[in-house]
């Protein structure tokens, strides 16, 4: 990858995180008639000023080591801190303060709802990293692809599982008595996945993290 690639990335980025943070601003003041809330208002203050640091880390290492990983893993962090509270404002919109107003309200919630993990995973990995976008040594990339493995199949399976969704980073849904059966959801997925837990297995920790 180029330089100039990496800049116009990095730009293009900046740009998505902004947006979303800002489309979340604005269905927050939309809600705010019927759904007024100060907590979700401290929250995107909070996590945008995060977002908006994480942003600024990433941009900054890509205009000088494009390759390193901690670049582009600040931007996942940054975007998983804002793009959850934002789906739940838009879900909020179109079935709670204007119902039918916004298509797909409980397909966008279901995106966003693992994004919390997503986020807190990523920011690990990015720790594991430091400083120069590689693991230490073979015992830490271990560490490190562990981590990274274990968040993207927590999210693929967060994507896939059926259940009704009733939280994502705070109680805002539930505060206001709404929840969303998951479109996304595969019916048996939740069988598939808890079924190597029976299975005879030299690794019985595994199989308690499964079974809890």
């Amino acid at each position: 990858m180029t330089s100039r690639t990496a800049v116009r990335l990095a730009y293009a980025a900046d740009a998505f995180i902004a947006l979303l943070w800002l489309s979340g601003i604005g269905l927050l003041a939309a809600n705010h008639a019927k759904a007024p809330d100060s907590n979700t208002i401290a929250l995107f203050v909070l996590y945008g000023l995060t977002a908006g640091a994480y942003s600024v880390v990433g941009t900054t290492i890509a205009k000088r080591e494009p390759t390193n990983a901690i670049a582009w893993l600040s931007f996942v962090v940054a975007a998983g801190f804002v793009a959850g509270l934002t789906g739940v404002e838009y879900f909020v919109h179109g079935v709670f303060a204007a119902p039918g107003s916004l298509p797909a309200p409980d397909v966008v919630l279901a995106i966003v709802e693992p994004t919390p993990s997503l986020a807190l995973g990523g920011i690990l990995v990015v720790l594991f990293l430091f400083p120069t976008g590689r693991p230490l040594n073979r015992f830490w990339s271990w560490i490190t692809f562990g981590v990274g493995g274990l968040t993207i199949a927590g999210v693929v399976a967060s994507l896939l599982t059926p259940k009704t969704i009733m939280m994502v980073w705070a109680g805002r849904m539930e505060d206001l008595g709404v929840s969303a059966a998951s479109p996304l959801g595969v019916p048996g997925f939740q069988h598939i996945v808890v079924a190597p837990a029976a299975m005879p297995t030299p690794f019985p920790i595994a199989i308690a993290t499964a079974r809890s």
